[in-house]
């Protein structure tokens, strides 16, 4: 079974930092870095976020103790929610 895109650039990412997996599900990868005693999430979205993603992605992440909050996008396209829905991270990214 091939990785998908957010899985690799995942993997990258945890391999570059001290990381680990939260979730690899479809749509949900998020990792874990640790920098400079920082605890970051990252959510490598390849698709446009939508309210349910993004509701989805607050329950996962409600577990984890966190300094920052990273949204990095995979496309283009514009999401489905308002620019306030993405304010709830620290920074959004754009790896295309």
């Amino acid at each position: 079974m091939s990785k998908s895109l957010s899985e690799k650039i995942a993997k990258e990412l945890v391999e570059k930092h001290r990381g680990e997996f939260i979730s690899r599900r479809d749509g949900y990868v998020i990792i874990k870095v640790i920098e400079d005693g920082r605890i970051t999430i990252v959510w490598i979205r390849q698709n446009p976020v939508t309210r349910k993603a993004l509701e989805l992605f607050k329950k996962i992440i409600s577990k984890y103790e966190h300094d920052r909050l990273v949204l990095l996008k995979l496309y283009k396209r514009a999401d489905q929610i308002r620019p306030e829905g993405l304010e709830i991270f620290d920074e959004v990214k754009y790896a295309v």
